[in-house]
């Protein structure tokens, strides 16, 4: 059996995508934990967390994996455990994190591409999907479950402290955080300001073309000063200088011409979402031979966990 990627002088180092939803290959899957804990064995295991977030399903799978796992855990958060990977950090026997750490629970959200029934379906799912989360956090920590799913609702996010305070960690230490995982937490509703956010496109196929950086064009309003930075950030995005113009003519600032990248990106994607988890009906359950269709159906769809 090939070694781990993820398993390191004896501990589990979870850093970046929860799922790597993106197919950046800088995240962690279900599978890599499941081979690090084989090639690992039985025995007190440190699982080490620096993680934005990522997929729902791989997050309550890659908890559920570490729970079964036959020893002591001690999970450490090194920067920060948001979103689906702030489940993860709940497997922890003993939960640590370093001083200037955070942590963020919140609702899940999804992709739904449909009709009005197929929404309201994915609606339902994600309020289960919700309160499972709820019901893990609440467990571990202590809390009400009513309490956790007003936190939850409000995208609420914790220093070490506060995290200990809620029952979220067990301890905290005084040794610094790691730098915080890049993720693109603008995500998120309410993410710290300054979290250090990034942009990335999966690797395309077949030679590559590198374009030079297009020059601001005359077509965007008098004294936009940040339009060269904006065509500098977007020149990988693989949208066409036109679109990048019309961008640019539309957008006040920088920061909304940024948010408008992301939607115009978002929907030049090479592949249209079905319903999202549309395959399980109001009310049913998935069974167990179906966890790597559900997991794959999240991949495609962007199920993950983030504010609605």
């Amino acid at each position: 059996m090939a070694s781990s990627t993820i398993l390191s002088n004896g501990e589990i180092l979870l850093y970046g995508d929860v799922g790597d939803p993106y197919g950046w290959g800088d995240g962690f899957s279900v599978t890599d934990v499941q081979s690090a804990l084989v090639e690992h064995g039985p025995g007190d295991i440190t699982v080490r967390i620096n993680s934005g977030g990522g997929i729902a399903f791989d997050g309550v799978a890659i908890y559920s994996l570490l729970r079964s796992h036959e020893g002591s855990k001690h999970v450490i958060v090194d920067g920060i455990a948001a979103s689906a990977a702030s489940l993860i950090l709940m497997a922890g026997d003993t939960r640590e994190i370093r001083d200037g750490a955070m942590v963020m629970i919140h609702d899940a959200a999804g992709l739904t591409f449909g009709t009005a029934a197929d929404h309201q379906r994915d609606a339902t799912v994600l309020d289960k999907l919700s309160d499972q989360y709820a019901g893990i956090y609440a467990t571990r920590s202590g809390l009400g479950r009513e309490e956790v799913r007003t936190l939850m609702r409000a995208e609420t996010w914790f220093t070490a402290d506060e995290a200990v305070s809620k029952g979220l960690a067990t301890s905290t230490t005084e040794s610094h955080a790691a730098a915080t995982a890049s993720f693109n937490y603008r995500l998120y509703a309410h993410a710290p300001q300054g979290l250090p956010t990034r942009l990335k496109q999966p690797a395309a196929t077949g030679p590559q073309v590198h374009a030079a950086v297009p020059e601001p064009v005359p077509t965007a309003p008098a004294g936009q000063d940040w339009a060269r930075a904006f065509f500098s950030s977007a020149v990988n995005s693989r949208l066409s200088l036109e679109v990048l113009n019309e961008i640019v003519s539309r957008a006040p600032n920088l920061a909304s011409a940024k948010d408008a990248l992301i939607d115009m990106m978002a929907a030049a994607q090479p592949w249209k979402p079905g319903p999202a988890m549309g395959h399980l009906g109001a009310g049913s359950a998935p069974k167990v031979d179906h966890v790597s269709s559900i997991i794959e159906t999240c991949r495609k769809t962007g199920m993950r966990m983030r504010e609605r």
